[in-house]
């Protein structure tokens, strides 16, 4: 929670109204899609709290609508309740404040893979408490928070040494404290100055090393436990691909995992406010279906790359509020992707799509539908 002297407000992107009789109370095992930076409010019919600090509600970025309808829903609670409360039949102006119900406490939480759903057990306590709770969510990127717990649960699985291909800015530094030693390559020299920056500020900054690089032709002096290729696929062509795993496959005795879009999974453009993902190139007539400068160095190795086959599409993105603005990348197709792996002696280990997750818009669902994870493993394939 912010400090009372933190002038910044807190974004949110959701507020759920949970009744603490409601049969979600009922059940012992329970499914609760809720993400990590949320807090449960108590309201009171005017004012939030957190346990019993008050919480202003100019901190809570909420609009004028939004606190009505708070205050309306709370309102409608309570006169439901307090019918229900009358102590007895001569004072019905009566409510028994006093009112004790079971609450239960969470006792343990078990997080299913590749998804937010959590298996939530509980234990009984008997507590007095005002059965009205508003949950507002800390952070407004949910599509991203999303991802991250994607690559997250990826990464848990695993310990030993990690290599980090195409480190970017260094989004997924908090992800590898269970790896005692990281080396992340990554050619973009701007990309870089901030990924030292947060690797400075980082807890386990002795155990990474940075090397300005393209994966095809850095040089590797060790043996990597793991590998991890997040969204960073896309941004290579099929020969890059290949070169490498020529390069690197030497230097990997365990798993490599990529996280990318399918272009095989791909059904439709997507134009919405918050998100636009079209492929680019109109597969049977070659011609571009965007307006693009046609003299443009992005128009030429497009073009050059798609009519090579070196890739399926040429894809644009654009996602408001987000790293990702007007960037076009390789539209490559999964089966394909296996094959040069299993060239290089990978083998699969697990492939699989990502679970629709209902906090997201009808759009984000769309554009991560086209996302698959494959983890091969080579292991004592070099040996």
């Amino acid at each position: 929670m912010t400090k009372e002297n933190d002038t910044k407000s807190i974004p949110n992107d959701g507020i759920i109204i949970t009744d603490g009789r409601s049969s979600y109370y009922d059940n012992l095992n329970v499914y609760k899609i809720k993400t990590i930076n949320s807090v449960d409010l108590r309201f009171d019919g005017r004012y939030f709290y957190a346990k019993k600090t008050l919480v202003k509600k100019i901190k809570l970025n909420l609009s004028l609508s939004e606190y009505k309808k708070i205050c309306q829903l709370y309102h409608q609670h309570k006169k439901l309740y307090y019918k229900k409360d009358e102590s007895n039949e001569n004072n019905p102006t009566k409510v028994n404040t006093n009112h004790y119900y079971y609450q239960k406490q969470i006792e343990s939480v078990n997080f299913y893979r590749l998804t937010d759903k959590r298996d939530v057990r509980y234990r009984l306590v008997r507590e007095k408490k005002i059965p009205f709770i508003v949950e507002i969510n800390l952070d407004n990127k949910t599509l991203v928070k999303y991802h991250n717990r994607i690559k997250q649960n990826i990464l848990n699985k695993y310990r030993g040494t990690l290599l980090d291909i195409g480190t970017g800015n260094g989004g997924d530094i908090h992800k590898w404290k269970n790896f005692r030693k990281i080396v992340c390559v990554e050619p973009d020299y701007e990309k870089i100055k901030v990924l030292n920056e947060r690797v400075s500020k980082s807890e386990i900054r002795n155990r990474i090393s940075i090397l300005q690089n393209t994966i095809e032709n850095v040089k590797l002096d060790n043996t990597y436990d793991v590998v991890s290729c997040f969204f960073t696929l896309n941004d290579l062509t099929y020969t890059n691909i290949s070169d490498m795993l020529e390069n690197i496959s030497k230097n990997i005795n365990g798993i490599f995992s990529v996280v990318f879009f399918d272009y095989d999974l791909f059904t439709k453009n997507i134009n919405s406010s918050s998100i636009t993902y079209k492929k680019c190139i109109d597969s049977e007539t070659g011609n571009f279906t965007i307006e693009i400068d046609k003299s443009s160095p992005i128009y030429l190795l497009s073009y050059l790359r798609y009519a090579h086959l070196e890739c399926d599409n040429i894809m644009y993105i654009n996602i408001a509020n987000s790293y990702i603005i007007n960037k076009y990348e390789n539209g490559i197709n999964g089966n394909h992707v296996k094959k040069i792996f299993e060239k290089y002696g990978f083998k699969i280990l697990n492939e699989y799509t990502i679970d629709t997750f209902p906090f997201l818009d009808e759009s984000q669902i769309l554009y991560t539908s086209n996302i698959k994870i494959i983890e091969f493993s080579n292991i004592n394939n070099n040996h």
